[in-house]
């Protein structure tokens, strides 16, 4: 299939669609976007080299390039900007905050939902320890590998804890094991399209205080954290509806201008055809140029012809004949060569 720009409107609302969910029958349906091409827009990315971070229930990284770029090795993955002409090479960790959610209900909690632990207490736990949690590694892979290994039967991994090491460490390791699994993503795509510019955070997990920090700290590179990050993807579909109903505007202000213009034009033709004829009636007797054409040979032209008679030469007359005719030829032909006659054949 042709691939569209998300503000291309390809449809409108039916009335039983109308009926079902409420919206006004006729209303435009646009393309849209995937939640990764959305993100972007929301994230403020507007020309390549430039990424994001979404840290959600799964998690990715995504940097905007001019057209796709294929990995030799098959590790990421390619998908086409809002506006249909850049790119997006992602790569996804499929448990981001959702390894986190499995670890806070099943290590930070007790007998019941209401005994598990506040997400604030578990990231303060997590600071208490250096980097690294001492030792204590954990590998978010609780529902298989993707990027960039892409291993279904891959499982998740808590290691490296000794009697000394207690649920602090564990904390620690549970936000640096999403982090390391996002930077492996990250890795990979710059080995595809070089360094990338600077990194935005978004996501509801961007609004830890602690994240947003570790993995600044594991991507060496400069990054933002988004102002609204748990309505960056929400932001962008606006976004994209703007400018699908920015896109309309112009389209109907270029339409309108067009017509004004052309109407503007017209007006201009016709006063010069009035002028000129005024010009033509002035400087020829109609009955002369009618005995001179007869005189050439010339039999009664239809309704649709025009001829051209060079006056120029003194005397003598050239007739000219044009098959199609319509105003424009005929003030153009005045204009460009000022002494000579357009007459059209009258009764």
């Amino acid at each position: 299939p042709r691939i569209l720009a998300g503000h291309d409107i390809r449809g409108r609302i039916s009335r039983e669609a109308s009926k079902r969910t409420g919206l006004h029958a006729g209303t435009p349906v646009a393309i849209g976007g995937g939640d990764g091409a959305c993100t972007a827009r929301g994230a403020g990315l507007y020309e390549p080299g430039y990424a994001y971070c979404y840290i959600g229930s799964s998690a990715w990284v995504s940097q905007l390039t001019e057209e796709p770029m294929l990995d030799p090795q098959a590790r990421i993955f390619n998908v086409t900007d809002m506006d249909g002409k850049f790119n997006h090479m992602i790569g996804t960790v499929q448990c981001g905050a959702a390894a986190f959610d499995w670890a806070r209900a099943n290590l930070f909690g007790g007998a019941g939902d209401k005994d598990v632990l506040d997400i604030s207490r578990i990231e303060n736990m997590a600071r208490q320890c250096p980097p690294g949690a001492e030792g204590v590694l954990f590998l978010p892979t609780l529902m298989g590998w993707r990027p960039p290994y892409w291993d279904p039967n891959t499982r998740g991994v808590l290691m490296g804890f000794t009697l000394y090491h207690d649920r602090r460490h564990i904390a620690r390791a549970v936000y640096e094991g999403v982090a390391y699994a996002l930077n492996s993503c990250r890795e990979s795509i710059c080995e595809c399209v070089g360094e990338m510019k600077n990194m935005m955070f978004t996501g509801g997990g961007a609004r830890s205080g602690l994240w947003p920090n570790i993995l600044a700290s594991v991507f060496g590179t400069q990054t933002r954290v988004h102002s609204a990050p748990g309505e960056c993807t929400s932001l962008g579909a606006a976004i994209g509806l703007a400018v699908m109903v920015l896109m309309g505007y112009i389209q109907l202000t270029i339409i309108s201008d067009e017509v004004v213009s052309l109407q503007n034009q017209l007006e201009e033709l016709q006063t010069e055809n009035v002028t000129l004829t005024a010009q033509h009636e002035q400087m020829f007797d109609l009955a002369t140029v009618k005995e001179v054409a007869e005189a050439a040979g010339m039999s009664k032209p239809s309704s649709s012809q025009i001829y051209y008679i060079d006056l120029s030469e003194g005397d003598s007359a050239v007739v000219y004949q044009q098959e199609e005719s319509n105003l424009l030829s005929r003030l153009l032909t005045s204009l460009n060569h000022g002494i000579y006659a357009v007459v059209e054949y009258f009764e």
